[in-house]
């Protein structure tokens, strides 16, 4: 199965695709500096929520994961402007499927704020994964089961809250 950080990676390099700077959410929030001329996409991780245990010989559980993409515009309205590539972003994200996923799709997108002439954006969306076992199982008990993810079962949607100066959600 892929790793968090392959997952948001996978997201990362697919929103780099688009005329903006896409990286992951800065080690320090206070510190971000916008360096692209027209803007950022900024990917995280809030979280996950598990469904129940399964045991076909090895453990394994439902992960519904939530990819906020903070985006970052120096322009409001007009081409490479927050208006524009939040529809390039929504275009290009939804649907798509990190390794090891369901598709994404869009949880929520609210405007966050402005502030020094900057304009931000969040994008929430959500995709599902499983949590695995790490281990071998015995031969004798384990059943050959195909690992998917469940993908008929609603996500459950977790709220976040993001405040402009701090592309970091809350932890409760």
């Amino acid at each position: 199965m892929a790793t968090t950080n392959e997952i948001l990676e996978s997201i990362r390099a697919r929103l780099a695709m688009l005329p903006l700077a896409a990286e992951f959410w800065p080690e320090k929030q206070d510190g971000y500096r916008l360096n692209h001329p027209a803007g950022a996409a900024l990917v995280g991780y809030a979280g996950a929520e598990y469904g129940d245990a399964r045991d076909v010989g090895l453990c394994i559980q439902d992960r519904d994961m939530v990819i906020p993409v903070i985006l970052c515009f120096r322009q409001l309205n007009g081409p490479n402007g927050a208006m524009d590539m939040l529809d390039r972003v929504r275009l290009l994200l939804l649907g798509f499927a990190p390794p090891d996923c369901t598709k994404l799709l869009l949880q929520a997108e609210r405007f966050a704020g402005e502030e020094d002439r900057l304009w931000w954006y969040e994008m929430t969306f959500a995709c599902r994964t499983m949590a695995v076992e790490d281990a071998k199982p015995e031969p004798e008990n384990s059943p050959e089961y195909g690992l998917e993810p469940d993908a008929d079962t609603p996500l459950k949607q977790i709220n976040i809250h993001f405040n402009p100066k701090s592309p970091h959600p809350p932890t409760d």
